[in-house]
């Protein structure tokens, strides 16, 4: 979401409207931990954490790590409200399924999200 764009104005505002009114209730900028599994969603990682910035989160970066169960510590550590992971290809579910036992277990309220995209080639290959 551009700061400039005309057409995610009204978003823009929305959005910011909400951090703040977390900010009212909670006495804090709502946080987001943002992890990226892939390299190749380093673009797109980068717009959303901007993204996220612009809208008035405490935007914080995961490094990468072996093993997704981390990231639901780390979510822990950090005081996340939200656990965003990013990737192009879908973890295996018992992985997810550990993050999600990991952060509910001990902070119930935090949102956990997932974005998958499956890059698809359509440019023809060279003969």
């Amino acid at each position: 979401m551009s700061n400039n764009h005309p057409d995610h104005q009204s978003e823009r505002e929305s959005a910011l409207k909400l951090s703040d009114l977390f900010t009212e209730l909670e006495g804090r900028r709502p946080r987001i931990l943002v992890a990226e599994l892939d390299p190749k969603t380093s673009q797109r990682f980068n717009a959303i954490c901007s993204a996220f910035a612009d809208m008035g989160y405490n935007v914080d970066l995961a490094p990468r790590i072996t093993y997704l169960n981390d990231y639901g510590m780390q979510c822990l550590e950090n005081d996340a409200d939200i656990l965003l992971i990013l990737g192009d290809n879908q973890p295996n579910k018992k992985h997810l399924l550990e993050i999600q036992n990991t952060v509910l277990n001990s902070k119930p309220d935090v949102i956990l999200a997932l974005m998958v995209s499956n890059i698809v080639n359509t440019e023809k290959p060279d003969k």
